[in-house]
């Protein structure tokens, strides 16, 4: 079958394959792939280069026994809600991060217009 030459624009090499897009190359490699676009967004680097970024990191985590791919494969054996428990995980970091900026407001006072 012949590759047209609208679906050939399409097409994304990247370690000595060709995959039909980028969303199929994130797919084979098991990476999100809001996370690469964001990534390159963020980093205004080429798509290969953020999904090198990606494969480096290592995202399975130890937990009661187990590696786990993801968190969110994790909530979801443990019957956990997963947006809960990561609005929890971001309320908790800001609370860190004030209490943080208050210890260091000690030492080093923010001047500021009254």
């Amino acid at each position: 079958m012949a590759i047209s030459n609208y679906t050939r624009q399409f097409q994304v090499k990247y370690d000595k394959r060709i995959f039909r897009g980028k969303k199929a190359c994130c797919e084979y490699y098991n990476i999100s792939y809001r996370s690469v676009l964001k990534y390159i967004s963020k980093t205004h680097c080429s798509f290969s280069v953020a999904i090198d970024h990606y494969r480096k990191l290592n995202k399975k985590f130890y937990y009661r026994g187990r590696n786990w791919k993801s968190f969110r494969e994790c909530c979801s054996f443990f019957h956990i809600n997963y947006s809960n428990f990561a609005y929890r995980f971001y309320l908790c970091t800001l609370k860190i991060q004030y209490l943080a900026g208050i210890r260091l407001s000690k030492f080093y006072p923010l001047p500021y217009a009254a």
